[in-house]
């Protein structure tokens, strides 16, 4: 990555409307943009409430420890919603949630702020199993048919290919929509991120577990692309003064999140 954006299912559409000045929201954001300074014996007392949002499919084997782990740390208390991704990047820009997830690249930089690594993200290419193909590099894609979910970055390379090198087949809502595409023969690969790292047979096994469950497929033995997973918020929204309180709850909970990645089916 700059590539793979973090992927439960329960969506309910509702108007996305901007948090005016006098809102609930914008007068908590505001009024905890202070709490950065305050004093941990004060911290440890208050609980704060933050809107957070996660791409549909998100493992919640990792993300519900993951994301108690740091609420516990940075004395939060979040408010999860999963939505798909074109939807998370709305809502974390216009102020309305952090968003967990949203891969940092040059042209995001104009609009969201990000938190520091919380954790390595890779993505690999799921494929049917009877229809592997060599693939070292995104030169391998050339007039293949790759399922690509709407608004995700998969890396500079890669999104410049899209329509040129390969074709893409754009994939709505949530990511079980893209398997059932590519077990439809719709398209040839689809991009799939994880935590887990090289090692197919062990991911393989987790998507036959989960979003994949009954699928024939396989994965590709070399990730697309690799890249940090982190928090965003919009830029110059009330709520990016919460990203260097969470920086220091993840800069001292490095030993506790890289044991909850090792104990990870």
């Amino acid at each position: 990555m700059p590539s793979g954006e973090m992927r439960s299912f329960d969506l309910r559409r509702q108007d996305i409307a901007m948090p005016s000045r006098r809102s609930g929201l914008h007068r908590m954001a505001v009024a905890l943009a202070g709490s950065v300074f305050w004093p941990a014996d004060a911290l440890a007392q208050v609980r704060t409430p933050v809107p957070l949002v996660l791409m549909d499919g998100a493992d919640p084997r990792l993300t519900g420890p993951l994301m108690r782990l740091i609420a516990d740390a940075a004395h939060l208390e979040w408010q999860i919603q999963s939505v798909p991704f074109a939807r998370m990047m709305l809502m974390a820009e216009r102020g309305q949630a952090l968003a967990f997830g949203i891969a940092k690249t040059a042209e995001r930089e104009h609009r969201f702020v990000f938190s520091e690594t919380v954790l390595k993200s890779y993505t690999w290419l799921v494929v049917r199993r009877e229809h592997p193909f060599p693939f070292k590099q995104v030169e391998d894609l050339r007039e293949r048919h790759v399922c690509v979910p709407n608004g995700v970055s998969l890396g500079r390379d890669f999104d410049a290919a899209k329509g040129t090198l390969f074709a893409p087949e754009q994939v709505g809502g949530p990511l079980s929509n893209g398997f059932a595409m590519l077990r439809a023969g719709r398209c040839d690969a689809l991009p799939f991120t994880s935590h887990l790292g090289p090692g197919h047979q062990e991911i393989q096994d987790a998507l036959r577990k989960g979003i994949a469950a009954g699928a024939d497929v396989a994965v590709l033995p070399t990730p697309l692309s690799v890249s940090g997973v982190r928090f965003s918020a919009g830029r110059d929204q009330p709520l990016a003064a919460l990203l260097p309180r969470i920086d220091a709850a993840v800069r001292r909970l490095k030993p506790q999140i890289a044991a909850l990645l090792k104990a990870q089916p």
